[in-house]
């Protein structure tokens, strides 16, 4: 939905060739937690310690899209 377009912003897809070699390197490691990317573990590290602020973010990201598309 729009709503989500409006809170994720202007994000990059990774290339699955770097999603399938992280995800490859983290099964052969046993991770249980696989994050590709910094991004997606600098997002899971802050709503894991700061899950108020996380969500306060993404909260004003929606009421600023509310407000403008009404």
């Amino acid at each position: 939905p729009p709503e989500t377009r409006a809170i994720a912003g202007n994000v990059k897809l990774m290339p699955p060739e770097k999603v399938a070699k992280e995800a490859l390197a983290g099964i052969r490691a046993g991770r249980y937690h696989i994050l590709p990317g910094g991004s997606t573990k600098f997002a899971h590290f802050m709503y894991r310690h700061f899950p108020s602020v996380v969500r306060w973010v993404m909260d004003s990201d929606l009421r600023k899209y509310q407000r403008k598309n009404g």
